[in-house]
């Protein structure tokens, strides 16, 4: 994270964004921030998670990823 953010320009990018969106800072870069910090996560695990337990991980897993993109 902090190498991603010295190599991005650091805070700069946030306040800009912020500063553009009338003072406001869309929760979806926050999300897309969490996932890109276990991109493994993001792309297998979870899913192998919901097969894996596939009886009793279904609804969680949707409950989640609903709540979770809602602010995309």
């Amino acid at each position: 994270m902090r190498y991603a953010g010295g190599m991005l320009g650091g805070t700069w990018m946030s306040s800009l964004a912020s500063d553009m969106g009338a003072g406001l800072f869309d929760g979806a870069y926050l999300v897309q921030n969490f996932e890109n910090l276990n991109p493994a996560n993001t792309f297998w695990d979870k899913y192998y998670n919901v097969y894996k337990n596939v009886d009793t991980e279904v609804p969680r897993f949707l409950e989640f990823e609903r709540w979770w993109a809602g602010s995309t």
